[in-house]
């Protein structure tokens, strides 16, 4: 910031004097008969540490789907600046001799904005002046009535008590939708959806790879079809369910006896496998889940004692055991079963 300067200032009587400078203005009232002589300390340059953006830059009415103009002031970035009382954003409608009218304000006194004057605009801020103070405007999907020069106005105190007033601009333009502009949004759309191709055809292309390799697929049933685990899993659920979560599905859930025969014949492939862990099972009334009998499905670590896990087991014809999760080992062969809704 520039070193203050000193000036004097002559008043006569019942004269109404506005100073406006770059950053600082008084408003002086001479309400004596006599001449006034007033001496005062003028701060010229920006606060620094004072930002004020527009993102976007350019709006087009019904293409640009939100404008955002946010004014910040760090604190401890002007050492000239002790405090921050208020920021105050405004607009004008014109850039050339600029006529500015207030959009919102925030105060260290009611440490929340105002109501905007501007109805389609919601406005978040505080005043911190130990960390960041700022103010921010949205509008969805704005028009050209959001174009404009817009100012963010700081109103502080010095270190020595001083008031300090410090202003930045920015503006926002608008740009008609014409036949050239709509020709460059077609293919700067198309670009952006080919890109999205790409990355998703990449992702689809790995996803696939990688569960070809861990899993046997079956066929699809009732819109479902259903993966079995090929290699020895740590044995842990909430480890298999993020598994199928990882694909679209879960762990795998019985619900009919058509269901469990449609298992029952995929598991029969000879894959060699002794026990499959599945998630939760509908018998009568009962409900098995996946972790303890009767227990909301929940990610955590199995307790000690107690904890039984639902399988399929080869040595019943694939029905329905319970086996404490923590004595299941290699040798049995333990794998799990997802189920994948088709897309």
């Amino acid at each position: 910031m520039t070193r203050p300067q000193l000036q004097m200032i002559s008043l006569k009587q019942n004269s109404k004097y506005t100073l406006w400078l770059p950053n600082l203005k008084f408003y002086l009232t001479n309400m004596g008969s006599k001449l006034i002589s007033v001496i005062v300390f003028i701060a010229v340059g920006t606060v620094d540490g004072q930002l004020l953006t527009a993102n976007p830059g350019n709006i087009t009415a019904g293409f640009t789907t939100s404008l955002v103009v946010n004014c910040t002031v760090t604190a401890g970035q002007d050492p000239n600046l002790a405090s921050v009382v208020s920021l105050t954003l405004s607009r004008s409608k014109v850039t050339q001799n600029p006529v500015y009218t207030p959009v919102v304000a925030v105060d260290s006194f009611t440490g929340t904005p105002g109501s905007s004057v501007d109805q389609n605009a919601v406005a978040t801020g505080k005043i911190d002046n130990t960390g960041v103070s700022y103010l921010s405007v949205r509008w969805t999907s704005p028009t050209v009535d959001q174009a404009g020069l817009y100012r963010c106005e700081l109103s502080g105190l010095s270190q020595t008590g001083q008031p300090l007033i410090s202003e930045a601009s920015v503006e926002v333009s608008a740009s008609k939708l014409g036949a050239d502009l709509l020709v460059d949004l077609v293919l700067n759309l198309s670009a952006t959806v080919e890109a999205l191709k790409t990355i998703v055809d990449s992702y689809e292309k790995r996803l696939t790879e990688t569960k070809d390799t861990l899993f046997n697929i079956s066929a699809v049933y009732d819109g479902r079809r259903y993966l079995v685990s090929k290699q020895n899993p740590v044995l842990s659920t909430p480890n298999a369910q993020a598994a199928c979560q990882t694909y679209g599905g879960y762990l795998a859930k019985v619900n009919s006896t058509e269901e469990h025969n449609f298992i029952r014949d995929f598991l029969d492939e000879s894959f060699g496998f002794v026990l499959i862990l599945i998630g939760s099972i509908y018998h009568g009334d009962e409900l098995y889940d996946s972790i303890e009998r009767f227990a909301v499905w929940e990610l955590h670590d199995y307790p000690p004692f107690d904890s039984y896990c639902a399988f399929l087991h080869y040595e019943t014809n694939w029905n329905l055991s319970t086996f404490d999760c923590m004595m299941v080992n290699d040798r049995q062969k333990p794998r799990f079963l997802c189920e994948v809704p088709e897309q």
